[in-house]
């Protein structure tokens, strides 16, 4: 999310209705600040819709899908690709600012329960960067993920979305069952 405050200084003098010989005026002061631009996302990565290969609720049950980090087991994943950065920005953040679902919250604030859908006892889980930089966004917006500006003033924020077993995180979760799922989630960016 790019903030831009525009500065200036202006003085304006109002005049207000005179009434017989009575005058007023009065001043209005305003400030502001012009920052740097940022950079600029793929047209291509405004939008991203993934598809998670499908899983049956036996194997996703199994093990509660291999614990907390189950999710890594069944997934889909892309790319975010940033250009032009200013050489004024060396990093770019990333943190989840909205999901259409409703995260399990406390500890398991990372977790999603779908917005959509007929399958029950699922969540899932949005991580940017990978291997063992691979980090989890909580759904509260509360966390962030800085990526480094290359010196070629370019950044790529690998995104990896997942589904795992609700059980994995809350023992009186539904159980796994059949069915679709769907969810909405919306990254934010901060330039610095």
């Amino acid at each position: 999310m790019r903030q831009i405050t525009l500065p200036f200084t202006a003085t304006l003098p109002l005049l207000l209705l005179a009434c017989s010989s009575l005058q007023a005026a009065t001043t209005v002061s305003v400030t502001g600040n012009v920052t740097a631009a940022g950079c600029r996302l793929s047209a291509a990565d405004t939008s991203k819709s993934l598809v998670i290969p499908s899983v049956s609720a036996a194997d996703l049950s199994a093990g509660f899908a291999g614990g907390l980090e189950g999710w890594l087991n069944y997934n889909a994943s892309t790319t975010l690709n940033f250009t032009n950065c200013p050489t004024t920005v060396t990093h770019v953040s990333v943190n989840m600012s909205s999901t259409t679902g409703t995260a399990l919250g406390g500890y398991n604030k990372g977790a999603v329960v779908p917005a959509s859908g007929s399958a029950q006892g699922v969540v899932l889980m949005l991580a940017v960067g990978s291997g063992s930089n691979q980090y989890l966004l909580f759904a509260d917006g509360s966390n962030a993920r800085d990526f480094t500006v290359q010196n070629d003033g370019t950044v790529t924020i690998p995104v990896l979305v997942g589904v795992n077993a609700a059980r994995a995180f809350n023992s009186a979760a539904p159980a796994v069952s059949a069915g679709s799922y769907s969810n909405t989630f919306t990254l934010s960016f901060t330039y610095s």
